[in-house]
């Protein structure tokens, strides 16, 4: 939603945590956790950032970042960038700018996100043993153990959430039983968790649920990601024409944060001036495994632009001069979908 300043200004509140994160950060380690402090209206919000250990976040001024929190029932994640730091020998506090576009989708009560990775579960002698987490939610999750443990035990949760997020030693307690397959499924409840810990489980759940929603979604979604919305209008347009639902994102924080979010089935890159970063969005994508076989259009640029961007991963490159009729052409050929909204199965090469 477009941020107003009154928008902005409802969705902050002293003391309210946040996730302040590298916009192409996915192993957790490009973020930290911090406060809101205050805020000077259209200008500025104030972070106090109290421990920075172990983060690999560039703090320099002008560093773009992203900023995630849950604010009354929504997810919401802003792109930004560092106006200044806290002066001495360390640092407590540091500025943002005002946010111009704020991103949210609500949090669903007692959404429950279905995941796959491991955990870490902590007995209370301090033994450690494996397992697997399978769908979590604010208040708890569900997790798979070789053998059973009893009903009300407090245990200890370590577990790494796909879009980064890192989870240590969370408290929780066994609250059900199950016999599954080969293993035994226990259903866990948090005890109390920290409100950075509820900020980070929330806005991956949000995030889950609503990409599958998007997966369910009867138009395929192509995400457009543009330097001036103004000069996008005609594509977006022509698209919709064709019954495809149309994310568009200005800028490149702005894209990365949707491209996650939106789980397109196309990415079409229209940055018309040459010096842009087409090639490194590219090169972005295909390294991020979920997206490795997305297709992506790069429209617009230098006439020598062309085997940069090929080289880094774009399936299709098109010049400034191209149509706008022959760019939707070729996403036809490589989302095609039905008059009723279905679509195939993409491939890279668009075969």
């Amino acid at each position: 939603m477009k941020a107003d300043l009154d928008t902005v200004e409802r969705s902050l509140a002293v003391g309210r945590a946040v996730i302040m994160c590298e916009s192409d950060d996915t192993d957790g380690t490009g973020r930290v956790r911090g406060f809101i402090r205050g805020w000077q209206r259209g200008a500025y919000i104030l972070l106090d950032i109290p421990d920075v250990k172990g983060s690999t976040f560039p703090f320099r001024v002008n560093v773009a970042c992203v900023l995630r929190f849950i604010s009354d029932g929504d997810a919401c994640a802003c792109s930004t960038a560092i106006l200044d730091l806290g002066s001495g020998s360390h640092f407590s506090y540091l500025r943002v700018y005002w946010p111009s576009v704020i991103e949210s989708i609500r949090v669903r009560r007692h959404g429950r996100a279905p995941v796959s990775c491991s955990c870490t579960v902590k007995l209370p002698e301090g033994r450690e043993i494996e397992g697997e987490l399978q769908d979590i939610s604010a208040g708890g999750c569900r997790i798979v153990l070789k053998h059973s443990l009893p009903k009300d035990m407090p245990i200890s949760l370590t577990f790494d959430l796909p879009d980064g997020s890192v989870v240590r030693g969370l408290a929780s307690t066994v609250a059900s039983i199950a016999q599954v397959g080969n293993g035994v499924a226990h259903g866990i409840q948090f005890s109390d968790p920290d409100e950075c810990v509820v900020n980070d489980i929330e806005f991956f759940v949000a995030s889950t649920l609503a990409r599958l929603r998007g997966v369910e979604h009867e138009q395929p979604r192509i995400l457009l990601i543009t330097q001036d919305a103004r000069n996008a209008g005609d594509l977006k347009m022509s698209l919709k024409d064709r019954n495809y639902d149309v994310t568009l994102a200005v800028g490149v924080v702005d894209g990365f944060f949707s491209l996650r979010l939106a789980r397109p089935s196309a990415l079409v890159v229209a940055l018309a001036s040459e010096g842009t970063c087409s090639a490194d969005i590219c090169r972005y994508v295909r390294e991020t495994r979920q997206f490795a076989e997305l297709p992506i259009v790069v429209y617009g640029g230098g006439s020598g632009e062309e085997k940069q961007v090929m080289e880094a991963g774009a399936t299709k490159w098109f010049p400034q001069t191209t149509s706008v009729r022959d760019v939707c052409a070729a996403l036809e050929v490589l989302v095609p979908h039905t008059a009723d909204g279905e679509h195939a199965a993409f491939s890279r090469n668009g075969n």
